[in-house]
């Protein structure tokens, strides 16, 4: 793992991921608001796997065409069209069914950033998966995790807007995996998965799948999940420093409001709707991602001159036509994950933002 320094000057909290590094290092950048992104180091956390082929990510970006020079820094970001080529080349020279799993298998939590320092400082893992989902915008926005305590259990998912990801099994299959290694290291054993959730049809061979996960396995869920027994919540970090961790979350809060900075309330709003997997969340949902009540989303909403229904409709037009595109979904299908209760309203709605029907749009 790289060593890590916080430093503080005249421009506030930093946080550079060499120490050795720090004094010129500038770790303040300029992202890509409007997309979906994902940082170099948290791409780069995975890389140990390719190394044990035999491959440098230095192959596989200048096989995807990409920009060596973005991958000198860490803190530099790639869209989801970026992931995708190198997730498309990482298949091709690799030639290996399970690359999300064998990915996953090497991640370093340190590819996270402040963040995964963070988990690393918290006192249990419950506390640790929490923090991580408050500033998971951080490493990267492309993916979503969410993490809920149950009566009897805790559950993982992920949440991604399906045009976005063109390989979208082995990107969740990378994610599962990378959840196990990184609270394995957090609490220094293995524990025991309950049941595993895939959103994708059962594969002939599940082999490989059963001597990872080692136990349920359902297929053709509505999401893909963990299941962890409800101990996994308050099972204690291995070193937990809570003076680190303070100091850790000023600087993520601040790294936070940098990240946003361009963004209004309304963009932030509708990125938050794209990316939740298969519906259309509710203003409720939205407002609880924001850390904010349901009435001030409205009234701020209301100073831009938007309104939350008007930014969920968008959303959907904008899915709708992604979706008849990409022709990977049915008419049915796509009325289903952007929240229609019949495909009849969805029709309805699609012919009075273009002017043609679904299915006159995709037969184009």
């Amino acid at each position: 793992m790289r060593g890590v320094a916080i430093i503080k000057d005249e421009k506030g909290l930093h946080f550079a991921h060499d120490a050795k590094k720090v004094s010129h290092r500038n770790v303040w950048k300029t992202y890509m608001y409007n997309k979906t992104t994902t940082t170099v180091s948290m791409l780069m956390a995975f890389s140990e796997y390719l190394s044990r082929c035999d491959i440098s990510s230095n192959q596989i970006i200048k096989k995807a065409g990409m920009d060596p020079s973005v991958f000198k820094n860490p803190d530099n970001r790639i869209t989801a069209d970026e992931l995708n080529r190198f997730i498309t080349c990482a298949r091709q020279m690799t030639n290996d069914e399970f690359l999300g799993l064998h990915l996953g298998s090497g991640f370093n939590s340190g590819g996270t950033g402040v963040v995964g320092y963070m988990m690393m400082n918290c006192a249990t893992l419950g506390e640790a998966f929490t923090m991580y989902c408050k500033y998971q915008e951080l490493p990267g926005d492309i993916v979503r995790i969410r993490f809920a305590k149950k009566e009897k259990y805790v559950r993982f998912h992920w949440e991604y807007n399906p045009s976005e990801l063109l390989h979208p099994s082995t990107i969740m299959e990378m994610m599962m995996s990378a959840v196990m290694i990184c609270s394995r290291d957090l609490c220094g054993r293995n524990l025991p998965l309950r049941e595993a959730h895939f959103s994708y049809p059962r594969p002939k061979d599940l082999t490989e799948y059963r001597k990872f996960f080692n136990c349920d396995m359902k297929f053709d869920e509505p999401e893909t999940a963990l299941i962890y027994g409800r101990e996994f919540y308050d099972t204690p970090v291995k070193s937990p420093n809570r003076e680190l961790l303070s100091l850790m979350e000023g600087y993520a809060e601040e790294y936070l409001k940098s990240y946003r900075k361009n963004d209004t309330l309304s963009e932030r709003v509708q990125k938050i709707i794209r990316v939740y997997h298969g519906t259309i969340p509710k203003i409720e949902m939205i407002a609880s991602e924001l850390g904010m009540s349901v009435r001030k989303l409205q009234l701020m909403l209301k100073e831009e001159g938007v309104s939350f229904r008007g930014l969920r409709e968008n959303v959907q037009q904008e899915l709708a036509l992604e979706y008849l595109r990409g022709g990977r979904y049915s008419i049915a299908e796509i009325s289903n994950m952007l929240g229609f209760s019949e495909p009849c309203s969805f029709n309805k709605s699609f012919k009075r933002w273009t002017g043609s029907a679904p299915g006159n749009f995709r037969n184009k």
